[in-house]
Order: C-alpha cells, then sequence, then structure tokens
C-alpha cells in the first residue's frame, strides 16, 4: 500500500486552543481510498522541529503531507523547515507575487509587506493554487522521488486545495499497488468489550480481514479491512467475513456504513410498515422526538411527541393514572405502560413509546437509583416495558435511554421482542 505521514503544524494545535480536524479530515479521505496512513505528529511552530519531522516521514513513507505553518507571520516556518530537510533554499517566485498583488488588490487592499514570504518557494517545488486565502500550497519531492506536499492550515483552504490538485496524484500513485477494501458494521446494546471478544472468537484472520471497534454511548462500529491486488476477491473475503459476524452478532447488528445511524434505520423501517409514531418522553426531554424527525421524511411516520416531565402533565396530558402514580411513583413500569398507552390513543398512532427515568445528578433512592430508566412501549399486539440501569452522568444516561428507546422499536418492528 503506499504509506503516507500526516504532520499538523501550529503551537494553538498543542495548546488545545484549536481541534486538529485536517489530520481527521486527511486519514478519513486516505484511508477510504486505500492508502496507509502510518504515522501523525502534531508540531509547534519550530523551525528544527518540523525540519527533523519532515527529514524523517520522508525516510518512512512515501508520501509526507504538511498542514499549517504558510501564513504571513513569523510563526509561519514550515516552507523554511521543508526546504532545510529538502536541502534546497527558497526562492522568490515573480509569478506568485503578480499573483499576491492581483489578490489584494480584488480585495481593494494595498498588500503588507510581510505577504511578500508567501511569493517564496523552495527550489523545485510547484506551487499549489489557494482559491480562498493568500497562501499557496507547495508540491515538491525529494531526491529519492518521495513526495512532499505542503498544504494552508485553515481547513476551508487546505481541503478543496487537497481534493481538487492532490487527491488525484495520490491516487494515481497508489493505482497499481495493494488496495485495502473495508466496511463499517454498526452495533447496540453490547459493550466493546463483549463485541471485541466475538469478533475475536470469530477468527476473521481466516480470511485475511482485521478488525478494528470505535466505540460511542450506547454503539459500536466495528470496521472489518482487508487488502490485496485483487479488489473483487479482497471484498469477497470481506463479505464472508461479514455473514459470520452477523450470524454471531444477531441482533445486535443494526447497520452496515458510517451514515447507517439508529435513527435511520428505525424510521425507514417504520414507513416501509406504513407504521406511525409517537412518544411521551419524561427523563429525556424530547431527545428521542429530536433524533427521529432529524431523520429527512420523518413527518410520514411521526405523529406526535410529547414531554410530560410533571406528574400532572402524565396524568392530564396522558391519561396516566394518579393512583398509579401514587402507588408506584412516576419513574416505574407502571407509569411507563400507561405513558405508552397514552400517548399512542390521543395521537391515534400505531406505536406509542413512554420513557420515565432519573438522569441525576440528584433524584436517586436506594430502591430507584440514579441511572433508572423504565422504556414503555404499546401497539395492536400488546405492551412491554424494559427496566434498565444505565451508568454514567446526566447526558449519558440521557443518550443511553434514547439509543436504547430506538433499538427496542427497531426490535419490535422486526418481532424480536
Amino acid at each position: 500500500m503506499l504509506r503516507v505521514n500526516i504532520l499538523t503544524v501550529g503551537d494553538e494545535l498543542l495548546c488545545g486552543d484549536v481541534r486538529d480536524s485536517n489530520f481527521q479530515y486527511l486519514a478519513s479521505i486516505l484511508s477510504d481510498n486505500g492508502i496507509e496512513v502510518c504515522r501523525h505528529m502534531t508540531l509547534m511552530d519550530k523551525t528544527e522541529d518540523v525540519k527533523k519531522a519532515i527529514i524523517l516521514s520522508l525516510n518512512e513513507s512515501d508520501w509526507v503531507i504538511v498542514t499549517g505553518g504558510l501564513g504571513p507571520t513569523t510563526d509561519d516556518i514550515t516552507k523554511e523547515a521543508a526546504a532545510q530537510a529538502l536541502g534546497v533554499k527558497l526562492f522568490k517566485s515573480q509569478e506568485k507575487m503578480d499573483e499576491l498583488k492581483r489578490r489584494f488588490l480584488s480585495f481593494k487592499k494595498s498588500m503588507p509587506s510581510c505577504n511578500e514570504v508567501q511569493a517564496f518557494l523552495p527550489e523545485g517545488s510547484v506551487a499549489l493554487y489557494n482559491s480562498i486565502g493568500t497562501a499557496p500550497g507547495i508540491f515538491a519531492a525529494n531526491a529519492s522521488g518521495k513526495k512532499l506536499v505542503l498544504l494552508p492550515g485553515p481547513p476551508r483552504e487546505m481541503v478543496p486545495m487537497f481534493e481538487e490538485q492532490v487527491l488525484h496524484k495520490l491516487l494515481k500513485e497508489s493505482e497499481d499497488r495493494i488496495k485495502k477494501e473495508y466496511i463499517v458494521l454498526r452495533t447496540t446494546g453490547l459493550g466493546e468489550s463483549v463485541i471485541q471478544q466475538k469478533v475475536t472468537e470469530s477468527k476473521l484472520e481466516k480470511w485475511g480481514v482485521k478488525s478494528a471497534f470505535y466505540a460511542s454511548v450506547g454503539d459500536v462500529k466495528i470496521k472489518l479491512s482487508a487488502v490485496g491486488s485483487d479488489i473483487e476477491e479482497t471484498v469477497k473475503r470481506l463479505k464472508s467475513a461479514e455473514r459470520c459476524l452477523k450470524r454471531r452478532l444477531y441482533p445486535y447488528i443494526y447497520g452496515k456504513g458510517e451514515d447507517e445511524i439508529l435513527e435511520k434505520i428505525v424510521g425507514r423501517m417504520l414507513r416501509r410498515q406504513g407504521l406511525t409514531l409517537s412518544i411521551a418522553e419524561s427523563c429525556t426531554g424530547g431527545l428521542l422526538a429530536g433524533r427521529l424527525t432529524e431523520v429527512p421524511g420523518s413527518s410520514a411516520f411521526f405523529h406526535l411527541g410529547i414531554v410530560s416531565y410533571s406528574n400532572e402533565s402524565k396524568i392530564k396530558q396522558l391519561g396516566v393514572n394518579r393512583k398509579t402514580i401514587e402507588k408506584y411513583g412516576a419513574v416505574s413500569e407502571y407509569v411507563a405502560r400507561e405513558m405508552a398507552m397514552g400517548v399512542m390513543w390521543k395521537s391515534k398512532a400505531d406505536i406509542g413509546v413512554g420513557i420515565t427515568g432519573i438522569a441525576g445528578p440528584a433524584g436517586g433512592t436506594m430502591d430507584k437509583p440514579v441511572g433508572s430508566v423504565y422504556i414503555g412501549l404499546a401497539d395492536k399486539r400488546g405492551q412491554i416495558v424494559k427496566y434498565f440501569q444505565f451508568p454514567g452522568d446526566r447526558i449519558s444516561v440521557r443518550s443511553r435511554t434514547v439509543q436504547t428507546s430506538l433499538d427496542l422499536l427497531r426490535r419490535r418492528i422486526l418481532r424480536i421482542v
């Protein structure tokens, strides 16, 4: 595989003032195109540090991509460091100088003298056009033919420059090399450690497939990857591994692909079966309704959402029996059931969901600690209520409740519960 190192330059990155989104973007797009990112370094605005990092990276990879440090101020040292790493000098490009002057004229401003430094390029390099800012990118190669690309730090300048002037060069060079293919399976309802154990037991190595895991609240992504010179054969091996995991992890795998989030899956299932949905939420405060109505076309299946936070609202808006609350408490199996039934009847929807719980940080008791949640679901088949004890802070408990509610809906539609 073509190997690439990525260097991001800037004191602001190491101070935590700015998120290093450039690396995330570049690593993602390179990986998606079968190009291996073998090292990432974030560096301060120090010429010697950047120079050493470029030399190291040119020795161990085929391409080096550097972002940041191409501006007109004294701390923009990337070009000087690159020139030293390549063993060449900077020269003044009259073409770039004229371009800079024209750019400032178009701004109806005079060009500050400090911007003249942006017309200097390492000898033997080619300037990359910046359609948004004044800092040109740079494309160069060392004596061994290893490629060095310098890109501006601001993402709105870096991204179009990379996509329009660099990516096709990378793809052309990687054409005749071993390619990497991957698929992403999305799971919910099991922790990362359990998922990892089940994947390990599946012995994916017999298909030459590797796995990686990415966990978020209530959701674990499994990324399966394989390399080979024959793409068709590589994809076939991946599909064999996928089928194996779908059998082993049923029904926890709910989707495939980065964009196949749970609310999309549930929304699509509701639309296909012509089902409608209404929701009554207490501890989640409308978050479940928010997730579902983010889905384009949700008006086809979403009827009503009620945030019934107080006991009185549960009674008056949903028809929850006052005696039920007095006897069992607002956070109980019985109230969740009546909330689900009440919102279904009120809206004449096919499915009703009722959520009640203690998100914290206060409000917990010995019998019902913080994180106690009841999720009720009602439809023509009857009612079910599930109890959960979610860990974490208020945000985590609410997020896990929403994710679990979506999964309960998915399973109900599939007639698993």
